[in-house]
């Protein structure tokens, strides 16, 4: 092979692996890191369990840095504890965001950019960010035993439970299969008696489909549904007719009880009025059948009828005789209230009088 095209070839593969790196690089992430860029910051923890060089740190899921440095706090300050992570990351963290470590299941950690207060975001010197640790799954691992053991009591019980019931749910399948067994002919008859009552429904329901479908009962059962609803209209207008009368009649009686106890004693004294008048009648009519007595004389004894009415006859006589004097005499003074000096004048000198 000539070597200028091998030296070609390779150039190719050169330029190739180049260009598919710089791809890479910029699909994951890393191209900020190289060309843009970067702030480094101090993130103090208590622990740090996992965290190494070169762990990511994220922000909403997206990467903006890693680690660069992890060194005891006590090293860098006297007396003082705890974890003091260096890293550099390709945007600022702003007053009231800090870091949180997070152990993975595997050992790995990754740091997490979240949103604090910002009095709990940085330590009282301003340059280092306050670190939390959140609880990994090893810390959970007691909490998760724990929930396993119930769970698996609970299985067991469920398991102890189920046995209990199959065990029951055998036992009675037992007792139904004995119970069919010594009442097989009691249920071969149930069965023939259902399929004779089967068949006299089906005889009856074949009847009453023949009287059914009869036009002229057809007819005839129309006519009475028409009367029917006819009735029910009737009985609706009697219903308020009575409505209407017991709303009358309320109308009428309330009046009537609002003096109720002053109308009972009225009526009270009416019904004493009435039997004190019955009582007088009974007495005036025992009086009255009384021949001693005045008035049974008087209707029972002809001969005081006939003197009682020879007597009005004569007064009558007597009034009709009187009737002329009484008229002169009515005439004679009306004279007199007229002319009362020439009574006195004819009294001394007797003259012609009044005429």
């Amino acid at each position: 092979m000539n070597e200028r095209v091998m030296q070609f070839r390779v150039g190719v593969m050169v330029l190739s692996t180049l260009l598919i790196t710089a791809i890479l690089i910029v699909m994951f992430g890393e191209l900020p890191t190289f060309v843009g860029k970067t702030y480094a910051i101090h993130v103090k923890f208590d622990s740090a369990p996992g965290v190494t060089r070169d762990t990511p740190i994220r922000k909403s899921g997206i990467l903006i840095g890693r680690v660069t440095d992890v060194q005891f706090a006590e090293d860098l300050e006297e007396g003082d504890r705890g974890v003091i992570v260096t890293a550099q990351i390709d945007r600022e963290l702003h007053d009231d965001e800090t870091c949180r470590v997070q152990s993975q299941l595997l050992g790995d950690a990754v740091i997490h950019v979240v949103r604090v207060d910002p009095l709990d975001a940085r330590e009282p010197d301003g340059l280092v960010f306050k670190g939390q640790r959140m609880p990994d799954a090893v810390d959970t691992l007691p909490e998760l035993k724990e929930i396993l053991k119930n769970a698996g009591d609970a299985v067991t019980i469920a398991s102890t439970a189920l046995a209990g019931a199959s065990e029951r749910m055998g036992t009675a399948a037992q007792g139904v299969s004995q119970l069919i067994e010594a009442n097989q002919v009691a249920l071969s008859n149930a069965i023939v008696q259902a399929t004779w009552t089967l068949a006299a429904v089906e005889q009856t329901a074949a009847s009453v489909n023949s009287v059914i479908g009869d036009g002229e009962t057809q007819q005839q059962v129309k006519d009475s549904v028409c009367r029917l609803s006819n009735i029910l209209e009737d009985a609706e207008e009697t219903i308020v007719l009575v409505n209407s009368n017991l709303r009358n009649l309320q109308e009428f009686t309330g009046p009537l009880s609002q003096n109720a106890e002053q109308r009972i004693a009225q009526f009270d004294r009416a019904v004493e009025g009435l039997a004190e008048l019955m009582t007088n009648m009974q007495t005036f009519s025992r009086n009255l059948n009384d021949e001693s007595g005045t008035l049974g004389q008087l209707v029972k004894n002809p001969e005081l009828y006939n003197n009682l009415s020879q007597a009005a006859r004569n007064v009558n006589v007597l009034t009709r005789q009187l009737e002329p004097i009484v008229r002169d005499v009515r005439i004679f003074t009306d004279k007199v209230a007229r002319h009362p000096g020439v009574i006195v004048r004819d009294a001394i000198s007797p003259g012609v009088g009044i005429k």
